[in-house]
């Protein structure tokens, strides 16, 4: 089982987000996470009454609503009217996020959710297990999960077969032991295929590679290739040079893959008030999967769970909405990216560590 350890990020085009921390006195930063927490909670505007009636501030009712004025001045909070309660901007929710040091670890039943997506009686492969794992974050927390970027292809050689399109370009076909499929258009060197037994350079690279993943195979090409760097079978040379580029991109997917589970849990959310807003939000997110990609792969840095405000840099059809999203490994390299979209008004003690345990038992499952 992944152990849980995270710490959180908030960087995005490799500079730190402003943070409002230095900017105040620890009696509003106080203010503001008691304010942030409550409205998480209730989903209603909160009032300073509300704030000093357990006690947990030690401060006065009057003195709540000085302080809470200065920080509507500041852009801190807003309300609609002076008798209306208090409502945490962006602003506030990144303070809170930067601040916040009481994570909840996952229940024993989400974890077993979670883990139940590696458990199949019937092998999955890496893209199925990555989808079932991301689509039970998104059942768990009600929100829309995402995931982007590479899921490796671990599937076994029964046979490959090249096809030469012109002097440079050979297609790969990779057929696997499930009877699965996968080509692969591939540059040659100037000059490699000519002259070239092309039928006998695939009996052979089967004959190597049967049994083995295509990453297996590219490191046996580069092995034998340095034991035959002496010897005079120069077809043989060059039949593993034609192998070991034909492979080296095959198995790699694409970088800016991303899948999307639970598209509709964005629009239960309790803001009745703002479910057309929403909406046109996540029209907008579908429709710019593209910029999407790109602000996630600049907020999430190394190891760190980064939780994302899209008002902080993104176009406004982001406005209102959080990502929290973590990088999964596989053999210790990140490779891509599981998380969560919603609303900013979320619990982030409760999603951060459900997202980060979510990648970790990803890159636990797909190694």
């Amino acid at each position: 089982m992944p152990r849980l350890t995270m710490t959180i990020e908030n960087k995005i085009d490799n500079t730190e987000v402003p943070s409002s921390i230095t900017e105040l006195p620890r009696r509003s930063e106080t203010i503001i996470t008691t304010l942030v927490s409550n409205y998480i909670a209730s989903g209603r505007p909160v009032s300073s009454k509300s704030m000093t009636e357990d006690g947990s501030l030690n401060l006065s009712a009057a003195t709540v609503r000085a302080t809470m004025a200065r920080l509507e001045s500041l852009g801190y909070i807003e309300r609609s009217h002076s008798s209306a309660g208090s409502v945490p901007t962006d602003k506030s929710f990144r303070l809170y996020i930067d601040t916040l040091a009481d994570l909840k670890e996952p229940s024993g039943n989400y974890k077993k959710i979670i883990s139940s997506c590696t458990a199949d009686s019937t092998p999955l492969t890496p893209v199925k297990t990555a989808l079932k794992i991301t689509k039970a974050l998104s059942n768990i927390t009600h929100f829309t999960g995402f995931l982007m970027g590479m899921v490796p292809v671990r599937s076994k050689i029964k046979e490959i077969r090249f096809m030469p399109i012109d002097r440079r370009n050979l297609l790969v076909v990779v057929v696997s032991e499930t009877s699965t499929i996968k080509t692969h258009l591939a540059q040659m060197e100037r000059g490699l295929l000519e002259g070239l037994d092309i039928e006998a350079a695939s009996n052979y690279l089967s004959s190597i590679g049967r049994g083995l993943t295509l990453d297996e195979l590219r490191r046996k090409i580069v092995s034998e290739m340095v034991k035959e760097r002496n010897l005079y079978d120069k077809l043989l040379s060059r039949a593993l040079t034609l192998g070991e580029m034909a492979t080296r991109e095959a198995d790699t997917p694409r970088e800016d893959q991303l899948y999307f589970e639970g598209e509709i849990n964005i629009f239960d959310i309790e803001f009745k008030e703002k479910t057309s807003k929403l909406r046109r939000i996540f029209k907008g997110l579908l429709e710019e999967k593209e910029l999407l990609v790109k602000i996630l792969d600049k907020a999430v840095k190394n190891d760190k769970v980064s939780i994302h405000i899209g008002s902080e840099c993104a176009p406004e059809e982001f406005d209102g909405l959080s990502f929290v999203a973590s990088k999964y490994k596989v053999d210790g390299s990140p490779i891509g990216t599981i998380g969560i979209i919603g609303p900013v008004r979320m619990d982030y003690s409760r999603i951060i560590p459900l997202v980060n345990y979510s990648a970790l038992s990803l890159g636990s499952a797909i190694q």
